[in-house]
C-alpha cells in the first residue's frame, strides 16, 4: 500500500473523486448493524449473530440482496419481493434519521469542502437505496459537494459505469474511497484507483490499493 503522500499525489492528479457513505463519510455503520439485528431479534440469538457477522463481513452490498440472503440461509425461507421491500421499508424507518445525526468520519467534512467546491467533481456511490441515500444527503446539508447521489438497486459497480457514461470522464484519472471489500472490488473491477478508508478495509487491499485511516490523514 502507498503512503500517504503518494495518495495526495494521486488525489491532485485526479478529476473525479467518488465516495461511499457509510464508514466513509458518516460513521454510521452500527447503526444499520443495530437495525439488522432489530429486524431478526424475533427469530432468535441465534439468526441475530448469524445476520450482524454477515452484515460487519459484507459492507457495501445492498440490504436487498442481504434480507433475501438472511431469509433463505439462515430462515430456510424464500422472500418475495414484496416482502423485501416490507423489510426494507421497516429497515429505513429504524435508521434513516440516525444517519443523518450520526457523526462525521474525521476530516470528511473539511476534505469535501477543500476538494469538492470547484477543484473537482464529485459523486457519492452507495449501497443505500437511492432515493433513501439522496435524503440523507439533503438533510445533513452536504448536497452541494456533489455532482450526482447514486445508490441501489444499481450495484457499485453498474453505479460507477453509469458515472463513465454520463460524465464522460477517464477511468484512470478517478479515485474510489469506500470501507469495504465490495467497494474495492467495484473499483477494481472498474479499473478505478481505490482509496480503503478506516481499519476495517486494511487487511483486504491490494498493493496497487491505498488506505488511509480517515481523511484527517488525507489532509496533513
Amino acid at each position: 500500500m502507498a503512503e500517504i503522500s503518494a495518495i495526495n499525489k494521486k488525489i491532485d492528479s485526479s478529476n473525479f473523486l467518488i465516495f461511499d457513505f457509510d464508514g466513509v463519510i458518516a460513521d454510521s455503520v452500527d447503526v444499520k448493524t443495530k437495525a439488522f439485528a432489530e429486524i431478526y431479534k424475533p427469530y432468535g440469538e441465534k439468526v441475530v449473530a448469524q445476520v450482524v457477522s454477515h452484515h460487519l463481513g459484507n459492507g457495501g452490498v445492498s440490504r436487498y440482496e442481504k434480507f433475501e440472503y438472511y431469509h433463505n440461509k439462515f430462515l430456510g425461507k424464500k422472500v418475495s419481493d414484496s416482502d423485501v421491500a416490507n423489510l426494507s421499508d421497516c429497515f429505513s424507518s429504524l435508521v434513516v434519521q440516525k444517519v443523518v445525526d450520526s457523526t462525521e468520519i474525521p476530516g470528511a467534512l473539511l476534505f469535501l469542502n477543500y476538494y469538492c467546491k470547484g477543484r473537482k467533481k464529485c459523486a457519492i456511490n452507495s449501497a443505500t437505496p437511492q432515493t433513501e441515500i439522496q435524503e440523507i444527503i439533503r438533510k445533513r446539508g452536504i448536497q452541494d459537494f456533489f455532482s450526482i447521489v447514486l445508490g441501489s438497486p444499481s450495484t457499485k459497480l453498474e453505479n460507477l459505469m453509469i458515472l463513465e457514461d454520463l460524465y464522460e470522464f477517464n477511468l484512470s484519472k478517478a479515485l474510489f474511497f469506500g470501507d469495504s471489500e465490495s467497494d474495492m472490488n467495484a473499483a477494481n473491477s472498474a479499473k478505478i484507483n481505490f482509496v480503503g478508508i478506516g481499519n476495517q478495509i486494511m487487511s483486504n487491499l491490494g498493493k496497487n490499493d491505498y488506505h488511509a485511516n480517515d481523511f484527517m490523514e488525507l489532509l496533513k
